[in-house]
């Protein structure tokens, strides 16, 4: 497994939830770091709400959403 990524959500809003292919749904609060694996730091790094964060800040784990 590749080493994950550091992303920060810097979107319009409060918070957001989405889905990604490897990660599945998570929620991302808006400036709180978390961590994504490399595949799905591919999607968001074209994203312009998701901003690369830098790994020496404390991260947090995303939500993962129960349906």
């Amino acid at each position: 497994m590749s080493k994950g990524k550091n992303f920060q959500y810097i979107g319009p809003i409060d918070s957001v939830q989405i889905h990604l292919p490897n990660c599945g749904t998570i929620t991302c609060d808006n400036g709180v770091t978390f961590e994504v694996c490399a595949d799905d730091a591919k999607v968001l790094a074209d994203n312009p709400d998701f901003k690369a964060a830098s790994a020496s800040k404390s991260s947090t784990d995303p939500k993962e959403v129960k349906e």
